[in-house]
């Protein structure tokens, strides 16, 4: 079918014939931009797992997310209210210096898969969201000294041993989650700037050593973000890291938003600070056929070359981390691997790319002037490099593929191995025999390519 629509096309002039996009793309291992970065860290990465598992596919393993966000974790099949405070700390009227008014059943469990996996959590202490009439976590605590004091016996729990604990030393913590968003809370702006000026100064007070921050904004809102900013610096607050989140289907807006909170933050005097993109993926938008849209795309070579072209992109930016949502087996967004066979969806493959990138170390510059090929490429010391070519545009009318023209800085490319996601492979290994030092291989709308080699 696709080739008669092609052809049909063709012969009624909207597209010419032999007008087959070329990108030359170009590799300078001697041109160090320090490490890969973490941009394969991910939501709930311990989800990533008990049906994996259960068929004996290592996903966690070959993943090596750097980083999972505690988040939403309720949605998985451990029990309900997994890691919200008002789960742990169900009575808020009784004393929160005492073990027994704590229940860590459930949230021990998940943790304990977290650590399983060898990846680092960042903790989200707050609310999952609510939706419809009689709000209960989104409401502002009673007390808000109080309430941290309870995420200080949390921390206790996990990192001191409090309450027949755990030694996990947790490093991040977040401080609620897209408090700009009703259905996470219910208060006032200013009401949230509070809670989490007076959280983060007990926590720092009691903790120095942790790395505590927020505001975890939705949709990358400046104006919200700028009364934060100016609020926590007014009252002196702690801000160890800052965090946003954003759905698109556009790199170039991902990109536009974490230049403009990086200009937001040098702004108000924090421009080293640590920044997260703490949510994203791939959404057309929120209405229900949109939503409806997406879950299927998301997991198809659209949504996977999406997620490479994403972290190439943003691998350029002066970000630190992303966390890819979401990798629970129970949810729409988990769009890297099927729950019911485990078998893995192109995003996976993008992930899985990015995480060998990050083996390698240290990333590399690279020049491709196609304004719909994103590229990053990373080497080992001991000569070994790989380079991640993406295709991505998110346009229906594009179907003629491009050709890639792959040539590297003083590497002959015999050894080289090409592993391409598109609407035919999946991670799939391809013969490609170099000329004059030269790859070429033709690449599909929406796809990805890994190619490695050495010296």
């Amino acid at each position: 079918m696709k080739k008669w629509i092609l052809l049909a096309a063709v012969l009624l002039g909207c597209i010419p014939v032999g007008a087959q996009q070329v990108a030359e793309v170009t590799v300078y291992p001697s041109r160090e931009n320090g490490p890969v970065k973490m941009m394969n860290a991910a939501n709930n990465f311990a989800s990533a797992g008990p049906k994996a598992k259960e068929l004996g596919v290592p996903y966690a393993k070959e993943l090596a997310c750097p980083y999972s966000r505690i988040h939403d974790a309720e949605r998985v099949p451990h029990g309900s209210g997994i890691i919200d405070i008002n789960a742990i700390f169900p009575d808020f009227a009784k004393d929160p210096t005492k073990p027994e008014n704590y229940n860590f059943h459930h949230s021990d469990r998940y943790m304990k898969s977290v650590m399983a996996t060898g990846t680092k959590p960042l903790y989200r202490l707050g609310q999952s969201a609510e939706s419809g009439a009689g709000k209960i976590g989104s409401v502002p605590p009673a007390d808000f000294k109080k309430w941290a004091v309870i995420c200080e016996h949390v921390v206790r729990h996990y990192n001191e041993g409090w309450a027949n604990g755990f030694h996990y030393g947790i490093e991040y913590w977040e401080i609620w989650n897209e408090a700009n968003i009703k259905s996470f809370w219910t208060g006032t702006q200013e009401q949230y700037f509070e809670l989490y000026t007076v959280t983060a100064k007990h926590l720092k007070k009691c903790f120095p050593e942790l790395k505590i921050g927020g505001p975890a904004v939705a949709g990358g809102d400046i104006q919200w973000s700028e009364a934060f900013l100016q609020h926590i610096r007014a009252k002196e607050a702690p801000l160890v890291f800052f965090s946003y989140h954003k759905y698109t289907t556009d790199p170039s807006i991902l990109v536009q938003i974490t230049r403009d909170m990086r200009t937001l933050l040098y702004k108000y005097g924090y421009d080293g600070l640590e920044m997260q993109l703490g949510e994203w993926n791939y959404v057309t938008g929120w209405s229900t056929p949109e939503v409806n849209y997406s879950n299927k795309v998301r997991r198809t070579e659209l949504g996977g070359a999406f997620a490479a072209a994403v972290m190439c992109a943003l691998q350029k930016e002066r970000v630190d981390k992303l966390f890819f949502y979401d990798l629970r087996e129970y949810t729409r967004y988990n769009n890297a691997y099927d729950r019911y066979s485990a078998t893995p969806w192109p995003a996976y493959y993008a992930l899985y790319a990015w995480a060998q990138l990050r083996k390698l170390g240290t990333s590399v510059d690279v020049s491709c002037p196609a304004p719909d090929i994103y590229t990053c490429a990373a080497k080992a010391p001991d000569g070994r490099a790989g380079l991640l070519v993406v295709r991505y545009n998110n346009d229906g009318n594009v179907v003629m593929p491009a050709t890639v023209q792959v040539s590297v800085e003083g590497y002959d490319l015999s050894d080289a191995i090409c592993f391409m996601t598109d609407d035919s492979f999946l991670f799939s290994g391809l013969p490609v025999s170099p000329k004059n030092e030269q790859l070429t291989f033709d690449m599909q709308p929406n796809s990805f390519a890994y190619i490695t080699f050495s010296r």
